[in-house]
């Protein structure tokens, strides 16, 4: 079984609890308290995860339930910690 890229996740993700690109663009800006426009959204679905926007993706993963900071970044968000899953 092949195993869903970054930006797969984060659509599949993203359509399931039917959020709109550009309602994620809002929500991430929201919680960042500062622009982030509906482009910058659409190049993470895109899979463009630069370190830079590691705060985005840390927030996407609040708003979705996902864990893509782990598996993009190494870092899990939910404990701060490196993710297991990458350890093995």
């Amino acid at each position: 079984m092949e195993q869903l890229k970054p930006k797969d996740i984060l659509k599949k993700a993203r359509e399931e609890k039917w959020i709109t690109q550009a309602e994620m663009a809002d929500r991430i800006a929201q919680r960042l308290k500062q622009g982030y426009s509906l482009r910058q959204y659409q190049r993470l679905e895109d899979g463009q995860f630069p370190k830079y926007k590691m705060n985005a993706i840390i927030e996407v993963d609040q708003i979705l339930g996902t864990n893509l900071a782990a598996i993009i970044y190494d870092k899990n968000v939910h404990t701060g910690t490196e993710s297991e899953y990458l350890k093995k």
